[in-house]
């Protein structure tokens, strides 16, 4: 049996990984070039856009590539929004677009008045033998550019170097330079995101039978679970997570001297978890925090006590309810396509056709997923 474990173990990992290294994924989209036409079709993944953007038209079957040179806009249907910045010779994710532009890079941010070169901002600063240090010198130049609005500059002390505080200052600028102005790119790029993929992992399983005259805890089993998940997400770190999964629970507590009964538990279940999902915002490695339930219902459940040649069906448990909860980290490679390992524990409880007997499961769970 624990060969059988491994085996479909071993096949769901390689077919995550098999998912995982595809390609480029497609999203649609259109470009701006800069004399004014707008190109629609499929644009190669924001995760492979530098200098050079790939796009397919409708109706033909190979990509075109364009410059930042040749391009002024790329704006991708999940909401991801893309100026050229020549003085980079690259495109940038534009947070917000106005008399001042906010960009983003890797893990520091440009500002960009119209007509003039942009101001980098760094968070993390090179330092002559010992790697980096990070220090507010940021602060100091978000108040030189921000000048000619006192309200707004007085608000940069207080201003962290994450995407959504940054956005709020730079679109409050943007209002005091033109009351008409109104925020458009950020708030597009926010809305709720759409990932699918597959997990698998190993499971340590408890199981523990509660009646009315004693609490029998059995020797734990390392046992298989696998699935699908669906992922809905706001800003790329609250998400909402439900899931269809298989997993085996079974338990022995041995007859030991011939004194005591035997009790053996063998369970297929399919459950459905609903969890939520908290993503810290930092860049390619993302650590997480979960929480959630879950109901399953049983594809087989044997729950039986055995004294000497005696056999009593306890009756299985149809139903089960739980809670759930992890952490773990996401390797993110692009928009959709993101590789995590999770830990995770769960309580769940089932009941038998028997009044006072209940079942109930504490599983570590030790899991891959792949998104897609």
């Amino acid at each position: 049996m624990k060969n059988q474990y491994f085996l479909m173990a071993l096949f769901s990992i390689l077919s995550s990984v098999s998912v995982y290294s595809q390609g480029y994924n497609i999203t649609k989209g259109y470009i701006v070039l800069n004399q004014g036409d707008t190109l629609h079709g499929f644009l190669k993944d924001r995760g492979s856009l530098a200098g050079v953007v790939s796009l397919q038209v409708a109706g033909i079957t190979t990509f075109t590539d364009y410059t930042y040179e040749q391009v002024r806009v790329v704006r991708y249907a999940d909401g991801y929004y893309f100026k050229s910045v020549p003085s980079e010779k690259r495109f940038l994710l534009c947070l917000v677009e106005g008399t001042l532009d906010l960009f983003k890079y890797q893990d520091y941010y440009y500002l960009q008045k119209k007509g003039e070169p942009p101001v980098k901002l760094e968070k993390a600063y090179p330092v002559v033998g010992s790697g980096t240090r990070e220090d507010t010198r940021y602060k100091g130049l978000l108040k030189a550019v921000l000048a000619d609005c006192a309200d707004v500059q007085l608000k940069a002390d207080q201003t962290a170097f994450v995407d959504r505080q940054l956005i709020d200052l730079i679109e409050q600028y943007n209002r005091c330079k033109d009351a008409s102005w109104t925020s458009g790119n950020s708030r597009e790029s926010t809305r709720i995101r759409f990932k699918k993929g597959i997990r698998t992992g190993v499971a340590f399983v408890q199981m523990e039978y509660t009646d009315s005259n004693r609490k029998i805890g059995f020797t734990t089993k390392t046992s298989f679970s696998a699935g699908f998940f669906a992922n809905f997400s706001y800003r790329d770190k609250l998400s909402l997570q439900p899931e269809l999964l298989y997993i085996r629970k079974s338990g022995e507590y041995p007859q030991g001297n011939g004194m005591e009964p035997e009790y053996v538990i063998k369970q297929s279940w399919l459950q459905l978890p609903v969890s939520l999902y908290y993503t810290f915002p930092t860049q390619k490695i993302r650590p997480f925090l979960m929480i959630g339930g879950q109901v399953g219902t049983s594809l087989q459940s044997e729950v039986k006590r055995r004294f000497a040649t005696a056999i009593l069906d306890l009756g299985p448990s149809k139903f089960e309810t739980g809670v759930r909860a992890g952490a773990g980290l996401e390797l993110k490679r692009t928009s959709k396509h993101s590789f995590y390992i999770e830990y995770m524990y769960e309580n769940a409880v089932g009941m038998t056709d028997y009044i006072g007997r209940i079942i109930r499961s504490k599983v570590h769970h030790i899991s891959l997923r792949a998104s897609f």
